[in-house]
């Protein structure tokens, strides 16, 4: 059953409290000619989900939704998206990535890598795609490598020899040195899941590999700056939630077997679960909250 119709943004006031969504999807790669990413979440663009069915959620703060397509390429991606994160005021408090996989039912990641791309990205010259060759160096070039090469035994010359370059590709150093190479969604995906699947939304599932390629790219981008914020940003430390909340999705091409207008009734029925988990979270950071003031009173 679909969540309702959108409410006009310009009945929203200015001052008036909302939870702000960012949808991101990616711009058509070689031999599409139309990326299913960017219209499952197009139209979603610029919308405000006022007063949802479920009664559970008929309380929350008005949802208001942000769309951007992305480049295909690595260096667009780690350029735009720790952006997201920057933002000294209205930060966004969830971000869906959204990417394109293969003939089958939705996934939804629980992590991403921050090495492991052996796949190139896609540059656009004078309106045709191309793809350019391996990066030398680790310089910054405009080519479509991840920027970064951690090899495998630094400058030990006994070491065995190392597999290809591009095996090893993705954050090298100094960019998120502290971080795992994986880093795991804050939000409970298996839930969220079995969720979705009692409301109706069954074909959909979890995965644990968000395929090393321009999605995982962004969402591990966007995880380790929505941690990196978590932890270095003085403004967050006692004022609710602390960090945005990051998810990624991948959608198969349009009717193989979902069509286009299903994945993004998917996509905002997502969007609305997470907005509830967030407004879940910040009712108990303000009790919390609260309940010090007064014990310290």
């Amino acid at each position: 059953m679909p969540l309702g119709d959108f409410t006009p943004v310009a009945e929203l006031a200015p001052d008036e409290p909302r939870l702000r969504v960012l949808l991101t999807g990616f711009e058509p790669l070689p031999l599409q000619d139309v990326s299913p990413s960017w219209v499952a979440v197009e139209p979603l663009h610029n919308k405000l989900i006022r007063d949802p069915v479920d009664e559970e959620i008929s309380q929350m703060r008005p949802i208001h939704i942000t769309t951007l397509q992305l480049p295909t390429t690595y260096a667009a991606i780690q350029d735009i998206v720790p952006r997201f994160h920057k933002m000294s005021t209205l930060p966004y408090d969830f971000i869906l990535h959204v990417g394109s996989c293969g003939r089958g039912p939705l996934r939804l990641e629980r992590l991403a890598h921050r090495t492991g791309y052996m796949m190139k990205g896609t540059l656009r010259h004078g309106g045709r795609p191309r793809t350019d060759g391996p990066e030398q160096d680790c310089t910054r070039t405009r080519t479509t490598w991840p920027e970064g090469v951690v090899p495998l035994v630094p400058n030990d010359p006994s070491a065995p020899e190392p597999p290809p370059r591009a095996e090893r590709r993705g954050f090298g150093p100094p960019r998120y040195d502290n971080h795992p190479e994986e880093l795991i969604t804050q939000l409970d995906v298996q839930r969220l899941v079995s969720d979705l699947k009692e409301s109706g939304e069954d074909r959909i599932y979890t995965s644990m590999d968000a395929a090393h390629y321009l999605c995982d790219y962004a969402y591990f981008c966007s995880l380790a700056e929505a941690d990196r914020h978590y932890k270095f940003d003085p403004k967050h430390q006692y004022n609710k939630r602390r960090t945005t909340y990051v998810l990624a999705l991948h959608t198969p091409p349009p009717d193989q077997p979902l069509s286009t207008q299903a994945v993004t009734e998917a996509i905002k029925r997502i969007v609305v679960w997470a907005c509830q988990e967030i407004e879940n979270e910040d009712m108990k950071a303000q009790a919390e909250e609260e309940a010090a003031l007064r014990a310290a009173n």
